[in-house]
């Protein structure tokens, strides 16, 4: 008896004193002391006559019978599909309509929660200071750079990699490239590797106040016999005529699409690797789905397209933005 006891918790015990203190003083003193209508002691105490301690817990309200649960097939396809992907319920329902399977975002939200595949996403009470959405018009108008720091679970003991994006505001192309180091010659290269892969001209680039970007706010500033440092990133955008645009600290929501497609990248990317990696084996891996994103996954953003059919899209609109049409072609083919 006493080892059943330890396993209720508060509310079964409460309903446990309320039969004892019954049998003292009466059911009607018991219950108004209690706080509870007489109604709730004879539906409990007939559970405990006919359970014992255990009819004091609460029992399941699902349903024995559901006439309109998703066959087998279809929780399997939903299933398969997102320990495969990694996709949301919304991304697993055109994925499933393409392949003839039709089910319900929220049929597969409730499929998901289920199977435990749900994970809380941590949730920031911070106010935003930038809530301004926008849409660019034509490819290489505005192109948001970042690093992304590699989770240290995908490294090797004693290093660290980095993960450099140049996002496209208009078409959400994405070039990668992956360094063992932060420097800010690597941010020149990406830059100059993003313009040959995307096949369009950029005329800005926005970046954050991170020194592999800017030489703003660094410590050489207060040193007044110095002569102003000029950053590699800020003479190569000048040389190329484009505008180097630094987004105001603390704001970084301004530069959102590249932050967001990060997310997409712990996502879809990183938590599929299930050891770690040299660089080597990393960039070769990360190339793949640099290749995915830009050619077959669906973008939200752009109205469920593929970002490189988008592109190519805008680019038959303004011809002159084009800078290696065949290289660019390639990629599509």
């Amino acid at each position: 008896m006493q080892g059943t006891q330890r396993i209720l918790t508060d509310i079964p015990r409460q309903r446990l004193f309320l039969i004892r203190m019954s049998q003292k003083i009466g059911v009607s003193r018991a219950c108004e002391r209690m706080g509870k209508h007489r109604s709730y002691y004879y539906y409990w105490a007939k559970r405990y006559q006919s359970k014992g301690t255990r009819g004091l817990i609460d029992a399941s309200r699902r349903p024995k019978t559901m006439p309109r649960l998703s066959s087998g097939e279809k929780i399997k396809a939903v299933v398969k599909m997102r320990k495969r992907t990694h996709y949301g319920k919304e991304r697993l329902h055109d994925e499933l309509k393409d392949r003839g399977i039709l089910i319900a975002v929220s049929t597969i939200g409730k499929i998901l929660d289920r199977a435990g595949l749900l994970l809380k996403q941590r949730s920031y009470k911070t106010q935003k200071k930038h809530t301004r959405s926008y849409n660019l018009i034509y490819p290489g108008q505005r192109v948001q750079m970042d690093i992304k720091y590699v989770p240290a679970e995908k490294c090797p003991f004693g290093k660290r990699y980095y993960q450099y994006t140049v996002k496209d505001e208009c078409t959400r192309m994405r070039y990668l490239a992956w360094h063992d180091s932060i420097w800010t010659q690597k941010a020149v290269q990406t830059l100059q590797e993003a313009e040959a892969f995307f096949g369009f001209k950029i005329d800005c680039v926005q970046t954050d106040n991170g020194i592999e970007f800017t030489f703003n706010y660094t410590a050489q500033l207060t040193a007044q016999h110095k002569e102003p440092k000029v950053h590699p990133l800020d003479a190569y955008c000048q040389a190329k005529n484009m505008r180097h645009k630094l987004i105001p600290p603390g704001e970084k929501e301004i530069n959102g699409k590249v932050e967001r497609s990060h997310r997409t990248d712990d996502e879809e990317f990183y938590r599929t690797l299930k050891d770690r990696l040299n660089l080597e084996t990393l960039i070769r891996r990360g190339r793949r789905w640099m290749m995915f994103y830009n050619f077959r996954r669906r973008h939200s953003g752009i109205a469920k397209k593929v970002p490189g059919r988008f592109a190519l899209e805008r680019l038959l609109l303004y011809p002159h933005r084009v800078l290696t049409a065949c290289s660019f072609l390639s990629n599509m083919c």
